[in-house]
C-alpha cells in the first residue's frame, strides 16, 4: 500500500468544512516532506510499475479523478494516467448502484427517509462486517472499498465480471455495438434497456435508445412520436460517456429479457 501526504499550496486556501469532515490538524498541512510536484512524480513512477491495472475507488470517478488529473497537469505529467498504456478504471460505488437495482440482498443496507437506499462507504462497511473503517481518511476508505469489493465479487461474480468489460472507453463500446440489447444503469435509480444508435460528435459517447421509456410513452396510433422528443425532454434518446465506468450489462440470454417481456 501507499499513503502519503503532501504539502498545501501557497495559494491554496484550506475548506473549513474539508478540515471538519477529514479531521486534518489545519497546522499540519504545511509540515510534510512532500511537495505537489514531489507527490505527481511518485504517483507517475507507482502507476507505471503497477501497469498494466484497474484502477478502482469509491465515488472517484466524480470526486478524485478530476484532483489527480489536475495534479498531472499543473506538474507536467501524463494527464490521463489511469486510462493510457492498458490501464483502466472503474467506480465501487456505481457497482454498489447496480447491485442495490439488481439483487440488493446481497448487501446489507440503510434506507433514507424516503425509502432509497444509502450509498456512503461508512455505513456500507459497517452493515456488512467491516468495523475498521476509520470513515473519511484516505487509506480507511481504501480498506473498505477493497471490503465491498470482494464481497460483491464473492456473492455475485456474475455482476463484478460483467462490470470489469466496462474498465475502458473501447471495451464498453465493443459491448454496446456487440448485443442489441443492453441494461445501462445511468444514475443510482435509473436502469435503461438501451440500443447502440451511433457515436457522438466529439467521439466521447454514443447516443442510446431507451426502449423502456419507448414503451411506456409510445401512442397507440402514431408513427411520427418520436418527433417530439427531438427538442425536449425527459426522452427516449439519452447520451452516454464511454469513459465514466457506467455499468453495462449485455442482455443476450432469454432469462433475463423475460422481464422486460411486457415491452
Amino acid at each position: 500500500s501507499i499513503n502519503v501526504r503532501c504539502r498545501r499550496q501557497p495559494h491554496i486556501v484550506p475548506s473549513f468544512g474539508a478540515l471538519m469532515t477529514t479531521r486534518i490538524d489545519p497546522f499540519t498541512l504545511d509540515t510534510a516532506n512532500m511537495s505537489n510536484y514531489d507527490l505527481a512524480c511518485l504517483l507517475t513512477d507507482k502507476f507505471a510499475a503497477w501497469s498494466p491495472a484497474t484502477f478502482i475507488g469509491y465515488n472517484t470517478i466524480r470526486f478524485d479523478e478530476p484532483f489527480l488529473r489536475h495534479l498531472f497537469y499543473k506538474s507536467l505529467q501524463p494527464i490521463y494516467q489511469t486510462q493510457i498504456g492498458g490501464n483502466g478504471r472503474l467506480d465501487c460505488m456505481k457497482l454498489v448502484d447496480a447491485v442495490l437495482k439488481i439483487d440488493p440482498a446481497i448487501l446489507k443496507h440503510e434506507l433514507s427517509p424516503k425509502g432509497f437506499p444509502i450509498r456512503k462507504l461508512e455505513s456500507l462497511a459497517s452493515l456488512n462486517g467491516f468495523d475498521e473503517h476509520d470513515a473519511h481518511d484516505a487509506l480507511g476508505d481504501v480498506r473498505a472499498t477493497i471490503f465491498i469489493a470482494k464481497l460483491i465479487k464473492s456473492r455475485r461474480p456474475d455482476i463484478w465480471q460483467n462490470y470489469l468489460t466496462n474498465r475502458s472507453k473501447h471495451l464498453a463500446e465493443d459491448l454496446l455495438y456487440a448485443n442489441k440489447f443492453c441494461e445501462v444503469m445511468v444514475t443510482s435509480a435509473s436502469m435503461k434497456l438501451a440500443s447502440i444508435m451511433c457515436s457522438t460528435e466529439d467521439n466521447q459517447g454514443v447516443i442510446c435508445f431507451d426502449h423502456i421509456f419507448a414503451a411506456n410513452t409510445l401512442p397507440s396510433e402514431d408513427n411520427s412520436w418520436l418527433t417530439s422528443f427531438e427538442l425536449k425532454k425527459p426522452s427516449p434518446f439519452f447520451r452516454l460517456k464511454l469513459n465514466a465506468a457506467a455499468y453495462i450489462q449485455a442482455i443476450n440470454s432469454n432469462a433475463v429479457m423475460v422481464k422486460y417481456s411486457n415491452f
